[in-house]
């Protein structure tokens, strides 16, 4: 994916959000407000950059960044979230193989991560010892193993949270070129499904689960995620 510092990008949007209608409130209905702090492809820097006389990113600016914007790591009534590729840029990154990220990504309060190709640069053992130090988990819904279509070690297909006393969950999708984006390697016995075929099959699940909202954070282009807007009618 695009290989820039977009630690400093602060998304209050949704990705794409599967759920019922929400009527106009009346007396009796409860209306609550799901705030949705997003980055994508934050691939390490977590220091700063200065191009001239701007500076650039890093994590303690975004962090102050999110807290102006009403951001609480101990709240309850807004979710951070991150598109994935959450290494691999500067070489302290590279040389600690993403471990120096979830460190920060920790202490800043991330909810969830959607798996990005770039998470796989260093293997799958790798990933799954930086899913393991992670207070917040990895996500991807269409990455399954390849002979019995289970979830990978790690990362699971999605997660729910309580938020301002909904039930939201939060679905995650990796890009499916990935495995000509890695070394070979790193994604061997995995499979890379279509992105509609995992929404159909865990959105179900979320719901049976308790689910008032379904958000899906992606590490997919953005003309791929137009074309799943139908779908995610069709499960609403």
């Amino acid at each position: 994916m695009q290989r820039i510092a977009m630690i400093v990008a602060i998304a209050l949007v949704i990705i794409t959000a599967c759920g019922p209608p929400i009527p106009g409130p009346t007396t009796t209905d409860t209306v609550r407000t799901v705030t949705i702090f997003y980055t994508s492809d934050e691939e390490g820097y977590l220091e700063p950059i200065q191009t001239g006389s701007n500076t650039l990113g890093g994590a303690a600016n975004l962090l102050a960044a999110l807290r102006q914007r009403g951001y609480d790591p101990d709240g309850d009534d807004a979710l951070l979230l991150s598109g994935g590729d959450m290494w691999t840029g500067p070489a302290i990154s590279s040389w600690f193989q993403g471990a120096s990220t979830v460190q920060v990504f920790n202490r800043m309060g991330y909810d969830a991560a959607a798996v990005g190709n770039h998470d796989l640069d260093f293997s799958q053992e790798v990933l799954l010892a930086n899913a393991d130090a992670a207070a917040f988990p990895f996500l991807t819904a269409n990455v399954t193993r390849a002979d019995t279509g289970a979830w990978p070690k790690f990362a699971q297909p999605y997660v729910i949270r309580e938020v301002t006393g909904g039930q939201v969950a939060i679905v995650g999708l990796t890009t499916t070129p990935t495995p000509r984006l890695v070394t070979s390697a790193h994604v061997e016995g995995r499979a890379f499904g279509e992105y509609a075929d995992a929404l159909r099959r865990v959105v179900p699940q979320a719901r049976a689960e308790g689910a008032d909202l379904v958000v899906v954070v992606a590490h997919v282009s953005p003309s791929e995620l137009e074309v799943l807007a139908p779908v995610a009618a069709e499960l609403s």
